[in-house]
């Protein structure tokens, strides 16, 4: 599908050729949910510097600007800073060659907000704690609005696709948060149990692209691309007596599981927690 769509773009461009390339994206590597799975992620893994740094480049924070955080990575890298490190106490490293407190207030600005979130779970965490613990952290930290003005950005040069693919995502987001929390609402849950279950979820959530004119070719994979009326089909790379099925998959629930959900009864919904666990 790749081959063939790249291939099909060159060309139709050459021809001036509208041309519509029907394909998901990995909602894994969309902004929004690698900075939210970071946040996620640094705890689980005591701040690690892969997590920091995957976090602070997420696009998302205030005050920081990419010489901030070559600068931070460098510092931290050179002097092993992970863990408590960063919280624990001020950085004294190498106080003769950096501005040291200017790197003590970046670092502030970074673990603060993180250490905020930290004390809202006092005890065992629950799935429903961790869920609207992450999305009370996005509406403090004004997410929405920051990625509506990234989504503007990209509209105005022209990167329509992934501006929809940007407004999209915050609901998918919502939606998936909402759906744990109906689910395992006060099962006991780590970190890292949660982030296997949002990925779980995310798995079965597309971020497919809308077709911006209707007068045009469309090249689509045919587990996923619906169309009517067509003039003209080719089916390539297709094999004798061979044809993929539609992937029927659901994601978390099923009209039959929501049906029980909205029931109320307790002893099936305990069930859903072995069937997806």
């Amino acid at each position: 599908m790749k081959e063939v769509a790249a291939t099909a773009k060159a060309i139709f461009e050459k021809y001036n050729i509208p041309l519509f390339i029907d394909e998901s994206s990995d909602v894994n590597q969309n902004i929004l949910i690698k900075y939210i799975l970071s946040i996620l992620e640094l705890f689980s893994r005591n701040w690690s510097q892969d997590s920091v740094f995957t976090y602070m480049k997420s696009g998302f924070l205030d005050g920081i600007t990419a010489p901030d955080i070559y600068k931070l990575e460098n510092y931290c890298v050179k002097w092993g800073i992970k863990g408590n490190k960063w919280y624990k106490q001020d950085w004294t490293f190498d106080q003769q060659t950096v501005n040291i407190d200017a790197m003590n207030d970046l670092r502030k600005k970074i673990v603060e907000p993180l250490l905020e979130f930290k004390k809202q779970f006092d005890g065992r965490k629950t799935a429903q704690k961790i869920a609207t613990a992450t999305y009370m952290f996005l509406e403090k930290n004004k997410i929405k609005e920051k990625l509506n003005n990234k989504i503007e950005e990209l509209r105005n040069a022209g990167e329509i696709y992934l501006a929809e693919e940007y407004k999209r995502s915050y609901d998918i987001v919502t939606e998936l948060l909402d759906e744990m929390t109906l689910i395992f609402g006060n099962s006991y849950m780590t970190f890292e149990e949660f982030i296997d279950l949002m990925k779980v979820g995310l798995k079965y959530s597309s971020l497919g692209k809308i077709p911006q004119v209707i007068d045009q070719v469309t090249i689509g994979d045919a587990k996923r691309t619906r169309t009517q009326k067509v003039k003209v089909l080719f089916a390539i790379n297709l094999n004798d007596g061979m044809f993929m099925s539609s992937d029927k998959g659901e994601g978390f629930l099923n009209d039959q599981d929501r049906e029980i959900l909205r029931e109320g009864r307790t002893r099936d919904c305990k069930n859903f927690q072995r069937k997806i666990i």
